[in-house]
Parts: structure tokens; C-alpha cells; sequence
């Protein structure tokens, strides 16, 4: 994945549901990420982060090995102090395969003020892969954003020995923006009858 994204020293990443942090850990290691952080609420993976994070530093230390900075935080990405963290990256990774409809909808309201050129990764697709625009889903967060499936990557996860596929969203709202022009243009040579139009 992280060859994929192409991560540069401009770029902040925020791993939502990092578990026991071990992306946030190999992103501040092998990338000059500005800073990456990882939110995870569950009790258990957050007590083996800490250690992870306290293992890390020391080998990293003891190696003499430089990483970018990095922070693993306790709590529920989708409460209200965690919104800014993620709304300001321009990297966002998410395993969402095993989130359901819920949180997949409430990461898409979050996902609306990610600003232009923002970076979305998942394990599930948050719009079809050949999403369309029309008059009837200018709501849709498909509309301000292209998505890809990346490579297949095999050992990408410590639940299945298969490849898992991940997508890459791309925050752009031109795509939505003209669709609103073109409706506006056809509204008013159609003289307000849309239908008339298409």
C-alpha cells in the first residue's frame, strides 16, 4: 500500500481503528510522513499498542533508525475530538471490511470535509468503482470522489492468508461542481424543465 500512495513529507496520515498500531508504525518508519496517528477504542489493542510503541522507539533507538512523527491515541475516531484530526489529513486508512452499514455512513459524513486532493484507503469501497452522477445522487459522497482498487496485496492482514484488495478514494469536488453546472446550464435553456433536457 505504501508504494501505491506515494506518501511525502507534506502529507499527515491517521489510521482509523489502528489496532495495535501496527500501519501507523511502518508508515513512520519507512516515510517521511509529517506525522502519522493511529485511533483505536478497543481496550485490548490499545494495552499491546503501548507496548508495540514502547518497543518501537527502542529499536528504533538502538538501530540509530529515523521515523517520522507518530502518535497512537485511545478513543472513538468518530467522536467529535477526533473529527479535526481527520478532516485535516491527507491520508486516511481505514479497515473497514468488518464495520457494517452504520460506521461505513458515518465515515462518509466525516469523509465530506476532507479537503480536495485527500487520500481515502479502505478495505471495502465507500461508492461503486464506476460511479456515475446524475441529477437524482448529487448527495452521494461518490460525487467528490475518483476511486480505484489498488493491487491485491497477499500477507496484507493478520486475518486471512488471501489477498485483500484496498481502494484508493481521491477527495474532488470539480466532479460534482460541474455536474452542478451542467444542470444549472440545462434548467435554463430548458427553461426550468430538467426532464425536458435529459
Amino acid at each position: 500500500m505504501i508504494d501505491q500512495i506515494h506518501i511525502t513529507e507534506d502529507d499527515t496520515f491517521v489510521d482509523l481503528g489502528s489496532g495495535v498500531g501496527q500501519v501507523v508504525l511502518q508508515v513512520a518508519a519507512l516515510t517521511p510522513c509529517k506525522v502519522c496517528v493511529g485511533i483505536e477504542k478497543a481496550d485490548t489493542p490499545c494495552k499491546y499498542a503501548m507496548e508495540m510503541d514502547r518497543l518501537y522507539t527502542k529499536w528504533m533507538r538502538w538501530y540509530g533508525k529515523r521515523h517520522s512523527e507518530y502518535r497512537l491515541r485511545k478513543g472513538d475516531f468518530l467522536k467529535k475530538e477526533h473529527r479535526e484530526n481527520i478532516t485535516t489529513s491527507s491520508i486516511v486508512f481505514v479497515n473497514n471490511f468488518a464495520f457494517g452499514p452504520t460506521v461505513d455512513h458515518q465515515l462518509k459524513e466525516v469523509f465530506a470535509d476532507l479537503r480536495d486532493g485527500a487520500r481515502i484507503v479502505s478495505s471495502k469501497s465507500f461508492c461503486p468503482l464506476n460511479f456515475r452522477i446524475t441529477d437524482r445522487n448529487l448527495s452521494d459522497i461518490g460525487t467528490i470522489m475518483h476511486v480505484s482498487e489498488l493491487s491485491p496485496m497477499k500477507g496484507s492482514v493478520s486475518w486471512t492468508g488471501k489477498p485483500v484488495s484496498y481502494f484508493l478514494h481521491i477527495i474532488d469536488r470539480t466532479k460534482v461542481c460541474a455536474m452542478k453546472v451542467a444542470v444549472y446550464v440545462c434548467m435554463s435553456v430548458s427553461g426550468g424543465n430538467i426532464l425536458s433536457v435529459f
